[in-house]
């Protein structure tokens, strides 16, 4: 056990660090967030349906393919400055289109079941890919896996790591857990399993939404943070998980 708590503080010191040092990704990140939303309401303004979903589905990935960039070289330890941060790794776009088609094929007829009435079972199995599946943005910038290859590999990483790898998540919607269970397991059942933090900002920025639309700003931008962090935690704890054959359990 104690060389499990070991890990979390090497990946909590190294994903502070990695803040500090590549704080322009801060910045970045928040332009990221904002841009999208702003895309995603002009779309939604302009009543394209199907065409707007999949030029969204689009943006989003070429977001992450930006992101899990500078995910990768901020958990590898590199500088990232004003002059190389929008170097585009343009075979991890192709990555990331590759994990996020299955994705797609598989909770698009959830969709279709929610919209039927379903959707306590649309929900269910939201949560099963969820969780079955969550270390897939590490497995995709970290290992460089795609498509059935990324996620046979994220399954088997989740099943043999379960503990090690939840508990931190566990951790942190305790809180949250007291006051609403049943909307936090509705929100991880509708959470991108691509981008596993969004679904923490999103309750808090509805939780905080009587503080006005200036409040409401500020609050994204800290949760933006927060979540940023919290996907450099994970990276460097998947580093720590991945090299290593401890288990929660037994030590």
């Amino acid at each position: 056990m104690q060389k499990l708590l070991n890990s979390y503080k090497r990946a909590a010191i190294g994903a502070t660090q990695g803040l500090r040092k590549n704080w322009i990704i801060i910045l970045g990140t928040i332009a990221l967030w904002f841009i999208f939303n702003f895309i995603y309401m002009t779309v939604a303004s302009a009543g394209l349906g199907i065409a707007g979903g999949f030029l969204l589905g689009f943006v989003m990935i070429g977001m992450l393919g930006l992101y899990y960039s500078w995910l990768a070289r901020t958990v590898d330890g590199e500088r990232i400055w004003w002059n190389n941060i929008t170097e585009y790794d343009y075979p991890l776009f192709f990555q990331v289109i590759s994990v996020a088609f299955i994705f797609f094929i598989v909770t698009y007829p959830l969709d279709l079941l929610a919209m039927g009435g379903q959707k306590a079972f649309s929900d269910l199995a939201g949560l099963a890919i969820v969780v079955l599946f969550n270390a897939v943005p590490e497995i995709i910038y970290i290992r460089r896996l795609e498509s059935i290859e990324a996620l046979v590999a994220t399954f088997e990483f989740v099943k043999s790591k379960w503990l090690e790898w939840f508990l931190p998540l566990v951790i942190i919607v305790i809180p949250w857990l007291t006051l609403s269970p049943e909307s936090v397991l509705v929100s991880l059942a509708q959470a991108e399993p691509l981008l596993p933090p969004l679904f923490i900002i999103k309750g808090i920025q509805i939780g905080l939404a009587l503080l006005g639309p200036f409040g409401g700003i500020l609050i994204t931008i800290i949760s933006v943070i927060a979540a940023h962090w919290f996907m450099l935690f994970r990276g460097h704890l998947f580093k720590e998980l991945d090299n290593s054959s401890m288990n929660a359990f037994y030590r």
